[in-house]
């Protein structure tokens, strides 16, 4: 069993590939100039659905990582702390809401470039949602785990 959870950790390590291309779809478009983004919003709008989607799975796979161990001291503080630690569970439940939302209303657009703005935003709600429930397992872990 510990091996297939080495596995699933070491798939977990996706995510850093996968939020560089998040970024340079981010980026990407504002090369392009503003002149050219203002006459073709269905450039601008199908990079930034690619970017949502990519940074949706990189959310997932993230997701996939050992919940047992923090790697930086200022997660520790925060996951130790309950206060802390329900802000943060709540900011992200209320992001994954508003994209989950977002999709949503996007579904009963009529225009085609916003409709397909949605699947990005249905595919980063999903991601957040994977991402919530390990927060609530490091959640769990660390308050139960004994204080030094």
């Amino acid at each position: 069993m510990k091996n297939v959870r080495k596995i699933f950790h070491l798939l977990s390590y996706l995510q850093y590939p996968l939020v560089a291309i998040a970024l340079a779809r981010l980026i990407f478009p504002l090369f392009r100039g503003f002149e050219y983004l203002s006459t073709h919003s269905e450039y601008l709008f199908s990079n930034y659905n690619q970017m949502l989607i990519y940074y949706g799975l990189a959310l997932s796979f993230s997701s996939l990582q050992d919940p047992t161990k923090t790697s930086l001291r200022y997660e520790r503080k925060i996951w130790k702390t309950p206060r802390k630690a329900k802000v943060i569970l709540f900011a992200t439940t209320v992001t994954m809401m508003l994209f989950f939302f977002t999709g949503f209303v996007g579904l009963m657009a009529d225009q085609p470039v916003m409709k397909e703005f949605t699947n990005g935003s249905f595919i980063l709600s999903i991601g957040l949602l994977s991402y919530l429930k390990f927060q609530l397992d490091m959640y769990a872990i660390h308050t139960s785990a004994p204080q030094p």
